[in-house]
């Protein structure tokens, strides 16, 4: 007689991203922001949710292609694990702060001051130790205000 087991799975990922910029010239911007990325996924008999948040300073540069921006910044932060598998096991578990880099491509839809939606794409690398990394790629829409 075979066990049923519920394959079932949901998963939520949701991020966030807090800063501000400085302009240093005309098309160069100093940018300081912190950043969060958190991924919830269970189903009945277990979860398995993580934090990943980094701090992260760097330049914008606008090269002239209209509202067109790179972003190159150094990134530190860490990552937290909470599971909870079927039965009574169940674990908390941090990484240690590691040192990183973000790279974004970033379109800002207006000119000038106000309030400025943008778009983008980011990368983030961020060593984890032993040999281990994680690789962040997110596609956003961003507000601003200038």
């Amino acid at each position: 007689h075979a066990k049923m087991t519920d394959d079932r799975y949901a998963r939520i990922v949701i991020g966030s991203d807090v800063g501000f910029t400085l302009k240093l010239a005309e098309q160069l911007f100093f940018v300081f922001d912190f950043e969060t990325c958190s991924d919830f996924g269970w189903n009945s008999s277990y979860h398995s949710n993580s934090l990943d948040y980094a701090f992260a300073g760097g330049f914008q540069y606008y090269p002239g292609w209209g509202n067109f921006s790179f972003i190159l910044a150094y990134a530190i932060g860490g990552r937290s694990d909470f599971v909870k598998l079927p039965g009574e096991y169940s674990e908390i578990k941090s990484t240690k702060w590691g040192n990183g880099f973000k790279l974004a491509a970033e379109y800002d839809f207006f000119a000038g001051g106000g309030f400025i939606p943008a778009a983008g794409i980011s990368y983030r690398l961020m060593p984890r130790g032993y040999n281990n990394y994680d690789n962040i790629i997110n596609i956003y829409v961003r507000f601003a205000f200038r």
